[in-house]
């Protein structure tokens, strides 16, 4: 993976490996060998810290400035409004009772 900066976080759902990192960073592979760089709906100098999936295979990731992208299949990814400012930092986020949970 040679062109991505430093890799965040890692999760594997319905067949497809989906990783998230620096420089607006998203990534996916089904094989966990040869990976494909994805287009993140962000500007470029934002990283994406945390990534994982819902029970439906709904892929949700979270980074800096509150962003919060999201995917129904870890290859084409939409920008979510989280309601939070640019000084926050989103850094983990999970999936627990039907939600998807980001902590600051």
């Amino acid at each position: 993976m040679g062109f991505l900066g430093t890799l965040y976080s890692l999760d594997y759902a319905d067949g497809l490996y989906v990783g998230v990192a620096t420089s607006a960073g998203i990534v996916s592979s089904p094989d966990g060998v040869s990976w494909t760089k994805r287009a993140a709906p962000m500007p470029s100098n934002l990283s994406l810290y945390s990534v994982t999936h819902s029970t439906n295979g709904l892929f949700a990731a979270v980074g800096d400035q509150g962003t919060v992208v999201t995917s129904p299949d870890g290859i084409t990814w939409t920008a979510q409004n989280s309601g939070l400012t640019s000084a926050d930092y989103l850094n983990s986020v999970t999936y627990f009772q039907g939600k998807f949970v980001a902590s600051l």
